[in-house]
């Protein structure tokens, strides 16, 4: 009885304190009766540059938007794999920035993963991603080094219990966490604004390393693609490219012709011919 009370006043409670990032971007996925035609996966470049329901007006493409900030390989492995316990798209287009990292979750803020999870109901999948996710022994090696927060590495408990760590968020309570504020861009984030882009720098033809955990999650992802008949596709969003993110797109070229997969550069593209061809 008391198990029960407990419980019937801690889910609720839960419910209200964790933060709603997460659930804005994923109910309308969670909560659809269709498959998907196409999954979009990647970092922020993906969330504010692919808009489902433009793909839906202008061609009638069925897609969802499951980009999420400070995305790393690892992390969009994982979100696949989760989504693929609801739905079975016919094509996964994957934005491949930082392909040459070398930790499964980013080393800015393990919130990041809370915004990707939290709304996913607990789950075999779930269990996995939150235990892979978690043992990450170049993070861990790095907090050994002083050169990351222990706050940062994450605990898989936390990731399958939100009430542990939002339990004492009283005080950053806003209005739209009683009445969730949802959105209706099928996980894209649209922002409007003005910005001065950084100088473009000059493609050299080098290539960046695949002896790193970006490029070993790629593999995964390329054969969970294979074993579910679903066509992968990569890419390399428009954005104002250093020498480092020329040297990855480079890379992820020659992955590409490797696995004969499609690979769409965005960093070339020049007159639009690719961009008509990409939508």
């Amino acid at each position: 009885m008391t198990v029960c009370l407990m419980v019937s006043i801690l889910l609720p409670l839960g419910k209200l304190l964790e933060r709603k990032t997460s659930i804005r971007k994923y109910r309308d996925f969670l909560n659809a009766k269709q498959d998907y035609d196409v999954l979009f996966v990647g970092t922020s470049h993906v969330i504010n540059g692919i808009f489902p329901m433009e793909l839906w007006n202008r061609y009638g493409i069925v897609s969802y938007n499951f980009g999420n900030d400070a995305a790393t390989i690892p992390t969009s492995y994982w979100m696949i794999m989760n989504a693929l316990d609801y739905t079975s798209p016919k094509l996964i287009v994957l934005d491949c920035y930082g392909v040459s990292g070398n930790t499964k979750v980013t080393t800015t803020s393990f919130d990041y993963i809370h915004s990707a999870l939290d709304a996913f109901p607990i789950s075999i999948t779930k269990l996995k991603t939150a235990m892979d996710l978690t043992d990450d022994p170049n993070r861990i090696e790095m907090i050994e080094k002083g050169e990351l927060s222990v706050e940062k590495q994450g605990r898989a408990s936390q990731l399958l219990w939100n009430f542990s760590i939002y339990h004492s968020r009283w005080s950053d309570l806003k209005w739209y966490d009683f009445s969730v504020n949802y959105t209706p861009e099928l996980g894209a984030e649209s922002r409007v604004g003005v910005a001065v882009p950084e100088n473009i720098a000059v493609n050299t033809g080098e290539k960046s390393s695949y002896d790193t955990i970006g490029f070993k999650y790629l593999n995964y992802i390329v054969e969970e693609c294979t074993k579910h008949n679903i066509k992968l596709m990569l890419t390399y969003l428009p954005f104002p490219a250093n020498s480092s993110a020329w040297k990855e797109a480079n890379a992820v070229s020659d992955f590409a012709k490797q696995k004969d997969i499609e690979f769409l550069n965005f960093l070339e593209v020049g007159g639009g011919g690719l961009y008509y061809r990409f939508i």
